[in-house]
């Protein structure tokens, strides 16, 4: 799903967490702040002194890379990646299953996997699952990896 300027901070951080980069790399450095929760993107960046050419471009690289991923990922699914994958070259696999998705930690992809790559993080898809997975997002709850 696109993310728009009108759309709280909060909720584009929410839905993308690799906007958080982003965001910071053009000087909206409020992703943190109590006032994310309430401000558009657009307002926020107007605050920080943004013109609209500045705010435009910054929507643009957020949503090509929010494009190029065929899934997003929560920011309780990073956390627990992360914890899980520290200081090793393993990955989170997800294949299909008879009716959902399966997801595993492996030392490495299978042959024609699509491998994703990010600040350290590899995800594995089953190249069959590549256009199911388009919108949906990885989450972790109760202990379990979770595509919704």
């Amino acid at each position: 799903m696109k993310i728009t300027k009108d759309m709280l901070i909060s909720e584009a951080i929410q839905r993308s967490p690799e906007s958080i980069e982003i965001m910071m790399k053009y000087g909206l450095h409020c992703v943190g702040c109590h006032v994310s929760a309430f401000e558009s993107i657009e307002d926020g960046a107007k605050a920080h002194g943004m013109s609209d050419k500045e705010i435009d471009e910054m929507m643009k690289e957020i949503n090509h890379e929010e494009d190029k991923s065929a899934l997003t990922l929560s920011k309780k699914a990073i956390d627990a990646l992360r914890k899980e994958l520290k200081d090793t070259k393993n990955g989170l696999r997800i294949s299909k299953g008879n009716e959902n998705f399966i997801t595993e930690i492996v030392t490495k992809p299978s042959k024609d996997d699509i491998v994703l790559e990010s600040k350290g993080l590899r995800v594995f898809i089953e190249k069959s699952c590549e256009d199911s997975l388009k919108g949906k997002r990885l989450d972790f709850e109760n202990g379990d990896y979770i595509i919704k």
